[in-house]
């Protein structure tokens, strides 16, 4: 009896000690797992303080070094007269468009000193009582260039210093002439009133040949359909006067292009941009930085 009792009892032993075991394994892998988590957790905290700091702190160096950038930059104008025979070569489509090599279009060039990481090209156009000189007077060219964009102001045919007459049927293949002369790709092109007869046609033919678009009160709005405006997948501007009944309508349209930004001058005429020149500097630059 001794003997069971004692081969019981080391069985007994035994069975102790591996539970023993096992739960020694299992608290030990408890506290690793515990330690792990807490030095983990401070981790990623301190990882993620870290990004929002360098984030807050790139986004700061980054605004300070554009304002620095635009403080020193300097910017060049050229003026070119450009036969149509020149505007032919660089765009063939345009001799058959316009069966005409007479007139020739006036266009000044304003280059900043350096680049920015933002910085576009921008054909700014204007309306039919206004030229390319309408832009100097309220320095829209400076003051865009001044930020690293290439500034291009255009006097249309017939107007300011161009001359020649350019048909309505043959005004966007102008302009994709005028693009191709000065090699630009995606300009964010600015259209004011007239000028909307020229750019709206070939947004809706060619929207692949703008970088971002501006319009002002376009006229031309109403002779397209409107469900072709929710087809535009190009960055859009909108602005109007609130006293331009022309404006409010256009902009009513203009707002079914996707993801468009609408800018409404308070008291503003047909020409708003003319009513408070900072106001419109203020959303150029901050939709050119936008995209």
């Amino acid at each position: 009896m001794e003997v069971g009792w004692k081969t019981t009892l080391e069985q007994h032993t035994k069975q102790e000690r591996r539970k023993m075991k096992v739960k020694l394994v299992l608290g030990t892998l408890i506290i690793c797992f515990l330690v792990s988590s807490l030095w983990i957790l401070p981790s990623e905290e301190e990882d993620q303080v870290l990004a929002e700091s360098l984030d807050t702190t790139t986004t700061i160096a980054m605004e300070a070094s554009n304002q620095q950038s635009a403080q020193d930059i300097t910017v060049s104008k050229e003026t070119k007269s450009i036969s149509m025979t020149e505007l032919e070569t660089a765009w063939p489509p345009l001799q058959k468009a316009i069966g005409s090599t007479s007139g020739a279009t006036v266009a000044h060039v304003f280059s900043p000193s350096s680049k920015l990481p933002h910085s576009k090209t921008v054909l700014l156009l204007h309306g039919s009582r206004f030229s390319s000189a309408t832009w100097d007077s309220i320095h829209t060219p400076d003051t865009l260039a001044k930020h690293g964009h290439v500034v291009i102001t255009v006097d249309l045919p017939g107007f300011g210093e161009s001359t020649g007459r350019i048909s309505s049927g043959a005004r966007a293949t102008y302009l994709q002439a005028i693009k191709a002369y000065f090699k630009v790709e995606h300009p964010v092109v600015v259209a004011p009133s007239m000028s909307g007869g020229f750019a709206l046609p070939l947004l809706m033919t060619s929207q692949q040949d703008f970088g971002g678009f501006v319009p002002i009160a376009p006229v031309g709005v109403d002779t397209f359909d409107p469900d072709a405006f929710k087809k535009i997948n190009v960055p859009t501007c909108v602005i109007f006067g609130e006293k331009d009944p022309a404006g409010l309508r256009s902009s009513r349209i203009l707002s079914m292009i996707p993801n468009s930004h609408l800018h409404m001058f308070k008291d503003g005429s047909h020409p708003c941009y003319l009513d408070d020149p900072e106001r419109f500097h203020s959303i150029m630059l901050n939709f050119l930085e936008s995209f």
